[in-house]
C-alpha cells in the first residue's frame, strides 16, 4: 500500500493492521522521523518527501494544524478564510519525487491513498503506470476540477471506474461503481455545504 500523505500515520496503521506492505510518503520533517520511530518494527518504509507531477523541491506551507499543511497556494487561500485560528507561516523547502519513481524503486501497489491537501491533481500527474486501485481527495471548493482532471488522466492509463467515501466514513456513497462522467454528476449534486472532504475510490476494470 502507497500512504502518499501519511502525516500522523493513521492510516499506515490500518494498512499494518491489514497485513499490508505500507510505503508512508510524508513531506513534513518532523512528521517523517516520527512515523520512522512508530513503524521501526512494522514493513513500513517512510520517504521524507513530497509527491508531484515531477522530481525536484518545493516550498511546503506548514500549518499549525499539520494535516492542512499543503504546497498548493489555493488550498492555502481557500481555508485560511475558513479557518482564521489556522496558519500556515512556516514553510518548508523538501524534496519531490513521484508515483513513478516510488512504484521503480518499491514495486507496484495493490493501493495508493492520495491525501495532499489540495495537490492530488499533481501528484496524480506523476503517474503513468496504472495501478488496481487508489483513493484521492477532493473538498467542495474543487472537486470537479480534480475529478474530472484525475478521472480523465486514469483514463489514458487503463480502464477505471469510480466512487466516493464522504469524509472519514469508509462507507460507499454510490450504490453501484461508475464510470467518469457518473462521477461528475454525482459530485455535482452533493449539496456543498453538507460535506467538507470526501474520498474519490478507483479501480481497474480491465485486469
Amino acid at each position: 500500500m502507497f500512504d502518499i500523505g501519511a502525516n500522523r500515520g493513521d492510516r499506515t496503521e490500518l494498512f499494518v493492521q491489514m497485513n499490508a506492505r505500507v510505503v508512508a510518503v510524508e513531506p513534513i520533517p518532523g512528521l517523517a522521523s516520527r512515523l520512522q520511530s512508530i513503524f521501526r518494527y512494522s514493513p513500513v518504509s517512510v520517504e521524507a518527501a513530497g509527491v508531484g507531477s515531477r522530481p525536484g523541491t518545493l516550498p511546503l506551507h506548514v500549518c499549525s494544524a499539520s494535516e492542512c499543511s499543503s504546497f498548493s497556494d489555493e488550498f492555502v487561500d481557500v481555508f485560511s478564510q475558513k479557518h482564521p485560528s489556522f496558519n500556515w507561516d512556516a514553510v518548508e523547502l523538501v524534496p519531490i519525487v513521484t508515483m513513478d519513481a516510488l512504484l521503480r524503486k518499491h514495486g507496484p501497489p495493490a493501493f495508493a491513498k492520495v491525501d495532499v491537501e489540495g495537490y492530488e491533481r499533481e501528484v496524480l500527474a506523476g503517474l503513468t503506470i496504472p495501478v488496481p486501485a487508489l483513493s484521492f481527495e477532493v473538498r467542495p471548493y474543487d472537486s470537479i476540477t480534480t475529478a474530472s482532471t484525475v478521472s480523465q488522466h486514469l483514463a489514458r492509463l487503463a480502464r477505471y471506474e469510480f466512487n466516493l467515501s464522504l469524509e472519514e466514513s469508509f462507507v460507499y456513497v454510490l450504490p453501484q461503481w461508475v464510470d467518469g462522467d457518473s462521477l461528475l454528476r454525482a459530485l455535482r449534486d452533493l449539496p456543498p455545504d453538507s460535506w467538507n472532504f470526501l474520498d474519490v475510490y478507483a479501480r481497474r476494470t480491465d485486469v
